[in-house]
This record gives C-alpha cells, sequence and structure tokens, in this order.
C-alpha cells in the first residue's frame, strides 16, 4: 500500500528500512523522502513506522511516548539506554513532542 503518492513511498519501503535498523522516524523521513512534498503521508507514515518497528522487535532501543502520559520529558529522556546513539534518540523525542 502506497504511504505517500509524492515520492511513491510504500509500506513495505518502510519495514525494510525498519528492518536495515532505522529507529527514528526522523531518519526515516529524511531517507525515504517522506513529508517533504505536500505532507499529507505524515500521520499515515508515523503510523506505519511505529507498526514495523513493534513487528520488528526493534522497540528495546527505541522509546514510546505515551500521548496521553503526564509523565515530565526529562523523565522520559532518562529512561533511554546510554549508548553512542543516546543523543540521537533524545533528537527523535524532541521532535516528536
Amino acid at each position: 500500500m502506497y504511504i505517500c503518492i509524492c515520492n511513491a513511498v510504500k509500506e513495505s519501503d518502510i519495514r525494510d528500512a525498519v528492518g536495515a535498523g532505522v529507529s527514528c522516524f526522523k531518519t526515516l523521513s529524511k531517507n525515504l523522502s517522506l513529508c517533504t512534498d505536500c505532507g499529507s503521508c505524515g500521520k499515515k507514515a508515523k503510523q506505519a513506522f511505529h507498526r514495523a518497528l513493534a513487528e520488528s522487535g526493534a522497540s528495546s532501543n527505541v522509546v514510546s511516548i505515551d500521548a496521553m502520559s503526564t509523565a515530565p520529558v526529562r523523565r522520559i529522556q532518562s529512561t533511554i539506554k546510554v549508548s553512542a546513539s543516546a543523543t540521537h534518540h533524545q533528537k527523535c523525542i524532541k521532535t516528536i513532542l
């Protein structure tokens, strides 16, 4: 199924990117040129991305944010495992929020 008509991005392209190690929507968006033209694919692209992460089991190094959560952002960020890519994940969290 096409997610982005402007750039001919399919849901399978998103699954392939996640399978190749992409764990941040900002990175996915940049790599596949999602949300760069008309922007109407944003919601479906994010849903497909989160589905692909869940299916791949890659959620262990991805922070999930509950929209109904009242936890402060600094508390959510403190749950990120300290690694070389921790700064990258923090930037992704700020982008999502």
